[in-house]
């Protein structure tokens, strides 16, 4: 069994996980005014196409692969 020292909150921005999260775009991605901030994971929670067609779907996956975040 592996021992670990207590964690004295001296590291704790090391630690952290930032996630970035939007929603509802509804084929307005491109017309986003402000950059997503940083973040570790981002995540889109859905409704990103206005009809649900897969032109839309595909102009939103290339956008979403051009953001900076992994």
């Amino acid at each position: 069994m592996e021992e670990h020292a207590a964690d004295d909150g001296d590291d704790a921005e090391e630690d952290s996980l930032r996630v970035v999260a939007f929603s509802d775009t509804h084929n307005m991605h491109e017309q986003l005014s402000c950059p997503f901030p940083d973040g570790d994971v981002l995540v889109c929670a859905g409704d990103w196409t206005q009809k649900g067609t897969s032109d839309e779907t595909a102009a939103f996956a290339s956008w979403l692969s051009g953001l900076p975040h992994p």
